[in-house]
């Protein structure tokens, strides 16, 4: 099935014109499947059944516009008596315009049935009669002013203004007093209202007594209709793989059985399909290899910020989309198939709290237990780097990546390349991250002291405490302080120390110097 939809969406990628027609032609057609839902509930209007008209009669075009591609031909077969019957059945029956409504009338063409006609034409010619009858009073009686009107509780009457009133004749029948004039009604005008009302109320009635048993007569085509709605939905979504790859340059994966090809997971210049449409700059591609054999973990690490979610996201969404038979963002893939997708992003790495060395060890055993006994193809990025050593451990599954970083001394920069290269790296760049965050320059310059302290292994002192900062000191005392270098160790009186300052480094030799050297390692 991967495959078939894969070739479909490859067919309408090779063939622009027939793709940009049906993708023009589909815009016309109503949600088939909707509408069918609604015949089987008896809750279909006659607009409704227009829409399902008009589509079938898009559909119709389609497979015209398919004649000279068979493979999209045949998406489209066995529909021909369903289409030509429908469309037929449906313009004959119900109007061009339907209400919305369908117990108010004016649903059911009259040319569908004489009866429907002839009440259409009573009621209908009832606009022009009152108008004629309007003009005739207005002659007879002299009043200029002389209105017929309409309302649900007189029904038709005759209006004429106070001005006027004694120009009314005795056959006129007074209805109502209003400010600023007087209703009547006439025997002729009552004769003619029921004539008009009753004709009105027989054809409601009679519309939906057709448009009922019209909405029955499509029951027996559920099924044809609902079987041509999903071939109208496959082609709809597959015509819009093809545009997509079209329009954002993807490729056709090649697909695998689920365990062929030692399991198989190769994306050469993968993208995020998301990142890349939302992101103004150049979106940086990277390679992946995954397989059972020779690599099925690996194993990711590099600063925050550099890009790891989202390279693993990557390689998930394009899995996925090469499994939902679309093209996908990349120069070439291969994909041995997947059944299950699973993910776990952490919000905490927790350390605060004295949880590094047990969150490591889980982490090793978590690796493990992926690698040899679920034997699953998996991308774990970390900021453990202690975790690099298992591809020294087992060598012929995990491989270790690393985000490429560029770095600049000078300026106290990095730049992160957002590239994916073999290879571990135990730099996590916290300091510059916070400075590309944007934290205060205090903040930075002294995490960059610390950080020096640190890598001397002598931050704190015997009674552990660490060294005042002097961040919140005043200005003349940061710049007295600036001046000061914290040693190379704590004891004043130590031992190195003083060895240290009764050297005669004019006389000093390699060799001896290499002894001294040797002597202070050990006594460390």
């Amino acid at each position: 099935q991967i495959e078939e939809r894969t070739n479909i969406v490859d067919i309408f990628f090779n063939n622009g014109e027939e793709l940009s027609q049906c993708m023009e032609i589909l815009s016309k057609v109503s949600d088939i499947e909707r509408i069918v839902g609604k015949i089987g509930l008896r809750r279909v209007n006659g607009r409704d059944i227009k829409a399902l008209q008009i589509s079938l009669e898009n559909i119709k075009s389609l497979r015209e516009v398919f004649t000279k591609i068979p493979e999209l031909l045949k998406i489209l077969d066995g529909y021909d008596n369903l289409l030509t019957t429908l469309i037929e059945s449906i313009d004959n029956c119900i109007v061009d315009s339907p209400p919305p409504s369908i117990t108010e009338g004016g649903i059911i063409k009259g040319s569908y049935n004489s009866e429907v006609k002839e009440l259409r034409e009573l009621s209908g010619d009832s606009k022009s009669w009152i108008k004629e009858f309007e003009e005739s009073e207005k002659r007879s009686t002299n009043i200029n002013s002389l209105k017929i009107g309409f309302n649900k509780v007189f029904g038709y009457y005759i209006e004429v203004t106070n001005a006027q009133k004694d120009k009314v004749p005795e056959r006129y029948i007074r209805k109502q007093t209003l400010v600023n004039g007087e209703r009547y009604i006439t025997e002729e005008l009552k004769q003619k209202e029921s004539v008009i009302l009753t004709a009105q109320e027989r054809l409601d009635e009679l519309e939906y007594k057709l448009f009922v048993e019209f909405r029955e007569s499509l029951i027996p085509y559920i099924n044809q209709l609902q079987e041509l709605g999903n071939s109208i939905a496959k082609l709809d979504i597959l015509s819009g793989f093809a545009y997509l790859a079209q329009e954002k340059d993807y490729v056709k994966p090649s697909i695998y059985e689920m365990g062929n090809m030692k399991g198989l997971i190769k994306i050469t210049g993968g993208r995020h399909p998301i990142v890349e449409s939302i992101n103004n700059e150049e979106f940086i591609s990277n390679d992946t290899y995954l397989d059972f054999e020779q690599s099925s973990m690996a194993i990711l690490t590099g600063p925050n910020m550099s890009g790891k979610s989202t390279y693993i996201r990557q390689v998930a969404t394009i899995v996925l989309l090469a499994q939902i038979g679309c093209f996908v963002p990349a120069k070439s893939m291969e994909l041995s198939l997947v059944d299950r997708i699973f993910t776990r992003v952490g919000a905490s790495d927790d350390l605060s709290r004295g949880r590094s060395t047990f969150m490591v060890s889980i982490a090793w055993a978590l690796a493990e237990f992926l690698v040899n006994d679920l034997k699953s193809r998996t991308l774990f990025a970390t900021h453990y780097h202690e975790l690099l050593k298992l591809s020294e451990k087992i060598p012929n599954r995990v491989k270790n990546y690393n985000v490429l970083v560029e770095e600049d001394l000078e300026e106290g920069t990095v730049i992160f390349l957002r590239k994916i290269v073999e290879g571990g790296t135990d730099r996590s760049y916290g300091i510059y991250v916070a400075k590309m965050a944007g934290l205060p320059e205090k903040l930075i310059k002294r995490a960059n002291e610390i950080l020096e302290s640190f890598e001397q292994e002598q931050m704190f002192s015997k009674e552990n405490k660490v060294r005042e900062s002097g961040i919140l000191e005043s200005k003349e005392e940061e710049n007295i302080k600036s001046t000061y270098q914290y040693p190379l160790f704590m004891a004043k009186d130590s031992e190195i120390e003083r060895d240290i300052q009764n050297l005669d480094l004019d006389n000093l030799t390699p060799m001896e110097a290499l002894t001294k050297i040797s002597e202070w390692k050990k006594k460390v």
